[in-house]
């Protein structure tokens, strides 16, 4: 059995055991920043560095696209997401910093999938990865009520909630993502 029947195998194992998992899709995380150059020109195998980047696994995520499926790895690397964006940014909405979520319908012929262990142990689902590039045909992104179309577009600023406080007789403003955040697919 090759490798992709394998994993095809194993999302349709976890939707009879869990009836969460959803075999016709695959999922990616990414930031606000990076989706005009998604748009046009797919997602590409990184060059090293990612979500978490610096954290002692840029030989890992070498040319690769990582692929998570729904239930709970979505909400694993959009927590890492979120986490990674608040530490590196005091504005996510003007470094465009704002998780977003996209996803690869079936089939998955065109890219050669395999089996993420490292993504797997740290998320305690399942991870994928492929060397291959997704056309942008190919993905669709969620807009905070439906998948949509990548050309389609999606509003940031729906995440954002905006605190505003004084200092030094100047009023100023904190953007941070929504606890409640309509950019995260439940």
């Amino acid at each position: 059995m090759t490798v992709k029947a394998k994993i095809l195998a194993a999302l349709k194992v976890v939707v009879a055991a869990k009836g969460e998992a959803d075999p016709d899709y695959l999922y990616h995380i990414t930031y606000y920043k990076y989706l005009e150059g998604i748009a046009s020109s797919g997602l590409q195998p990184g060059s090293g560095g990612s979500i978490g980047q610096g954290a002692g696994n840029n030989h890992h995520s070498k040319g690769k696209v990582f692929l998570t499926e729904k239930e709970g790895g979505i909400s694993f690397w959009y927590s890492t997401a979120l986490k990674w964006a608040d530490h590196n940014s005091d504005d996510v909405l003007e470094d465009e910093l704002i998780p977003i979520v996209l996803r690869v319908a079936r089939p998955f012929d065109a890219y050669e999938l395999a089996e993420d262990p490292i993504g797997t142990r740290d998320s305690s689902y399942d991870a994928y990865t492929t060397k291959d590039s997704i056309k942008p045909s190919d993905l669709e992104l969620w807009d905070g009520t439906a998948w949509v179309s990548l050309d389609q577009g999606v509003d940031p600023e729906i995440a954002i909630e905006v605190e505003e406080y004084e200092e030094d007789g100047e009023t100023h403003q904190y953007n941070y993502i929504k606890s409640d955040n309509p950019l995260e697919p439940k």
